[in-house]
């Protein structure tokens, strides 16, 4: 079991296409928990955290509340790009989160924002060497809100090349 937690105050920049940025300035202190458990050729991870965000302006302010699990397994190569029969590795990465909102943002609504938001993560990671490997991977991101112009959904792809030293 791993548990961590961290306090940082964040500042922010106003420019001309943030004027009002500075808004954001403020403390974040939050709390996670994760606990593993590894088999042979992979692994799960069950997390969890509580954040609280302060901000100049109460409507930028919030709680957050946390929960994931992230799941990994080493199969055998499909296609040996190594030349030394290295496994690939194939994860799943599912995580909520609750966002509570202190103040309504009166330039938008009356009623206080409540969000919750829900990611799902596939990654492959193809070893080309021992220290070298090439990774794909495909995301899903939904929020909802009670304010309709924060709800929305995202899918992204990735892909890149990543070392070990």
């Amino acid at each position: 079991m791993n548990v961590d937690g961290s306090l940082r105050y964040a500042a922010h920049e106003t420019s001309v296409d943030r004027p009002n940025a500075q808004e954001l300035d403020g403390q974040e202190a939050s709390v996670t928990a994760e606990l593993s458990y590894y088999f042979s050729s992979g692994g799960i991870t069950l997390s969890g955290g509580f954040a609280a965000i302060s901000a100049r302006v109460q409507f930028e302010t919030y709680r957050e509340y946390s929960a994931g699990v992230f799941v990994w397994k080493s199969l055998p190569a499909l296609v040996d790009v190594s030349g030394k029969g290295l496994p690939w590795t194939v994860s799943f990465d599912a995580s909520a989160y609750a966002r509570d909102y202190s103040a309504a943002n009166p330039a938008i609504s009356p009623q206080v924002r409540d969000e919750e938001e829900l990611r799902l993560d596939a990654k492959l990671l193809v070893p080309v060497s021992q220290s070298a490997s090439v990774f794909v991977g495909v995301g899903w991101q939904d929020v909802r809100s009670n304010l309709l112009n924060y709800t929305f959904d995202n899918i992204t792809g990735l892909a890149g090349f990543s070392l070990k030293f």
